[in-house]
């Protein structure tokens, strides 16, 4: 029946010339976007081209599949098969085969492509490839099976107006074409219309106009996943359905299984887990905290204690899941007050015995109150935040966010839509265990045998993963992105001593100065620089935010904006570089 369907294919203009013209488009895109990465050496940019025609393959597909199925009804074949022995399910499951045949040869050009400008690349982080391939495989093949599947039911169970009209305003629903539904009606009713629009259109990569994030990568986290196989398993349960299988045990079984996958993939979609949205969505990185804090007082109150030590249980998968106990300097107070990003949901607050404990919590702000003799505080909560991610594919935690309680009230952002960093100077002692299949980094000590877990005294406990690496040597700890990008490049110890070369040179400090051999110096991804860390560079007292400067001019301002927060602090630092840039544009 292969052989049969696949010369059926061929001969049938209406069903092949399509197919030519998506694949003839699909390729063409990606030799297109060879020359594209030979002007900015971007292998995230070139994965993201790979993927920009997964729209039109969709819309392609899906006529395919439904043409391909009205041939037999069209010709009357179908009367004839229908009438032999498993007949039905014979022509089902061989034309799906033979369609399958066109999101494989798609996903497995786009990635010897994609290979192929990875080895060019000279990069050698090889989990890159793993990124590859998961993010091919999801949109570009397991998407495809989705329109096939569509095209499949359509054919046989409506009539052709209804099933145009049906496919039409699937296709209409899935693009951005739609975004105006729920972005005008969350903006009038201020109720997130786009959940409805997600449970579309997720079936496709998104934010694919705007910037990448090169320790991030594209999307994939996994509700994405819960998605996409979602779909496929629930039509792949109507296509069972439409199966004529002599066997009844073997139907039940196919239809309990299918069942049983949609139905934990859907519940998976709706636990939801820590991701990214750069639209004007209600949940984006513009809009969540925006609409958050214009209604949400902030507040600034030193704290009456001090935390000794923490020791925090953390579990990064599809977002942050904590359990942190805190030792308190401070037994006897009536009030404990604590920022917590209020995106982090309190499950659970025990003493040390693992009494519950009463407590308040408002916005960003928790507030336990004491029994008399409070030794420790032990907080459960879990959540995300929509521009610092915690998920399995990678992590941005900086140890001056409020992702763990932290004693006293701050304001966490100045504008409504960035974040300021909390500027503490605790020298707390931190015990930190994560729980995750990345690799993690952080400014403390690892425990040698023993992963993702970290040890040591600072201010700031900041965790990343993702796509960095260490290019720490016997003088600097320094952690890198590995993803190479436009103007985007590894820094290394010969950058860090050129940084250092200028701060000697211009340090007129002689108690103070400035060494960096004595911080843990991290690369500072896209959404630290635009949205938390102004012009990303941040000092703490053990830990340097910094970015890659390429000019020489460049790099000796990179010095002078760490001598300046040293000596002024990072936020007296920044009033005055606003305040001077402003006068400047005055003028």
């Amino acid at each position: 029946m292969i052989k049969q369907n696949l010369k059926l294919f061929f001969k049938t203009k209406i069903i092949f010339i399509p197919v030519i013209i998506l694949l003839i488009c699909f390729l063409g895109n990606l030799v297109y976007s060879c020359y594209s990465f030979s002007l900015n050496s971007d292998v995230l940019i070139y994965l993201k081209n790979s993927i920009k025609l997964c729209l039109l393959s969709f819309v392609i597909l899906c006529f395919t599949s439904y043409e391909f199925f009205y041939l037999y009804k069209r010709c009357y074949i179908d009367e004839a098969l229908y009438s032999h022995k498993n007949g039905k399910t014979r022509i089902l499951t061989s034309t799906v085969t033979v369609l399958l045949f066109i999101p494989a040869l798609e996903f497995f050009s786009a990635f010897v492509f994609n290979f192929v400008i990875f080895l060019s690349s000279g990069m050698n982080d090889y989990s890159y490839l793993y990124h590859i391939f998961s993010v091919l495989f999801l949109y570009v093949f397991l998407g495809g099976i989705i329109p096939i599947l569509l095209g499949v039911f359509f054919a046989q169970k409506t009539k052709r107006i209804v099933s145009y009209a049906l496919m039409a305003l699937i296709i209409f629903l899935v693009s951005s074409t739609s975004d105006f539904i729920p972005g005008g009606l969350s903006q009038v009713t201020k109720i997130n219309f786009w959940e409805s629009k997600y449970f579309l259109a997720y079936i496709l990569p998104n934010d694919l106009e705007w910037y990448i994030n090169h320790d991030y990568g594209m999307y994939a986290e996994i509700y994405r996943w819960n998605l996409i196989i979602f779909w496929i398993s629930l039509l792949s349960f109507l296509f069972f359905k439409l199966c004529q299988i002599k066997k009844t045990a073997l139907k039940a079984v196919l239809l309990s299984l299918t069942l049983l996958i949609s139905t934990f993939n859907l519940v998976g979609y709706f636990y939801g887990g820590s991701h990214i949205e750069k639209g004007a969505q209600l949940d984006s990185i513009s809009m969540s905290d925006y609409l958050f804090y214009t209604e949400n007082e902030q507040k600034n109150q030193d704290p009456d204690f001090e935390v000794t030590s923490y020791d925090m249980d953390l579990s990064i998968y599809r977002q942050l899941d904590a359990e942190v106990s805190m030792t308190l300097s401070d037994t006897g107070l009536e009030y404990y007050n604590f920022t917590l990003y209020h995106g982090y949901n309190v499950l659970k607050i025990t003493d040390i015995e693992g009494n519950a404990l009463k407590y308040n919590r408002e916005g960003d702000y928790v507030t336990v109150i004491g029994n008399g003799n409070l030794q420790l505080i032990n907080i459960k909560y879990s959540g995300y935040s929509p521009i610092l991610y915690s998920n399995y594919q990678a992590c941005s935690l900086p140890g001056f966010f409020a992702y763990y309680p932290i004693p006293g009230f701050y304001k966490i952002t100045g504008d409504y839509t960035t974040y300021n960093p909390i500027e503490i100077k605790s020298e707390t002692e931190f015990n930190i265990r994560v729980d995750s299949a990345r690799q993690f980094y952080s400014n403390l000590d690892e425990v040698k045998n023993e992963k993702n877990c970290f040890v040591g005294v600072t201010s700031y406990p900041t965790l990343f993963s993702g796509f960095y690496k260490s290019n720490s040597s016997d003088i600097y700890k320094i952690y890198a992105i590995t993803v190479k990008g436009w103007g985007l490049s590894e820094i290394d110890e010969e950058y860090i001593d050129e940084i250092q070369k200028y701060i000697n040179e211009l340090d007129n400090n002689s108690s103070n100065k400035l060494n960096l051999k004595e911080y843990t110096i991290i690369q500072t991804n896209e959404m630290l620089s635009s949205n938390c860390i102004y012009d990303g560079i941040f000092l703490g007292d053990d830990t340097v935010f910094i970015n890659k400067a390429t000019d020489e001019e460049t790099k000796k301002q990179v010095a002078e904006i760490l001598l300046a927060q040293r000596d002024m602090g990072y936020s007296k630092y920044v009033e005055k570089d606003v305040v001077d840039s402003e006068s400047i544009n005055d003028n």
